[in-house]
């Protein structure tokens, strides 16, 4: 709940790093599946000295989408015709772990973009200027030390950051394109 805050939304998977020191030197994958999928991912850890390691990983997907016919999917209003790149997403995801002793210091930065030709709330079927945006940005410190046999203090510092942007657009009798725009941003520090 420190990453999501109030929109853990069902439930809030707590995610455990492997340390630096334990994970591969170096790793690069790529990821093929249908609708154009394609993903890369890169990874590197080191150990820097005097206790210190370092992670990073850094991935970035593209989806071209599919082509549907409308209305084979169903919004609030349901849309006839066919539409591309219906679904369409890209974007990356980064991590980076740095701990040295007892400290250690994480930060995630993710950003997502979806396509929505698929005529969403009315707006225009095919025109992939309609999307949504999801951005998140992490920052933790922490320490961690034991006490006694059984007992640990953790002291942590973080820094949570959302974003979201939503744009739809749509033709009118009055104006020949109207793009309207919704958007919500939330920060926690804990």
């Amino acid at each position: 709940s420190a990453l999501y805050g109030s929109n853990g939304v069902f439930a809030t998977v707590n995610i455990f790093t492997r340390a630096p020191v334990d994970s591969a030197r170096g790793r690069v994958s790529t990821e093929f599946g249908s609708f154009g999928e394609k993903k890369v991912i890169a990874s590197a850890s080191t150990y820097l000295g005097r206790g210190a390691s370092l992670l990073l990983s850094a991935s970035g997907f593209h989806s071209a989408g599919r082509s549907v016919i409308l209305p084979e999917v169903r919004f609030p209003t349901p849309s006839e015709g066919q539409t591309d790149h219906f679904n369409g997403q890209q974007g990356y995801h980064t991590l980076a772990q740095l701990t040295w002793q007892n400290w250690s210091l994480t930060a995630n930065f993710a950003d997502s973009k979806i396509l929505a030709p698929g005529g969403w709330y009315q707006t225009d079927l095919g025109n992939t200027g309609t999307s949504e945006r999801d951005t998140r940005n992490f920052v933790e410190s922490a320490y961690t030390r034991a006490v006694g046999k059984s007992s640990t203090l953790n002291w942590r510092l973080s820094y949570d950051q959302f974003r979201y942007d939503g744009r739809y657009v749509y033709t009118l009798e009055s104006a020949p394109v109207y793009d309207e725009r919704d958007f919500a941003i939330g920060d926690w520090v804990s």
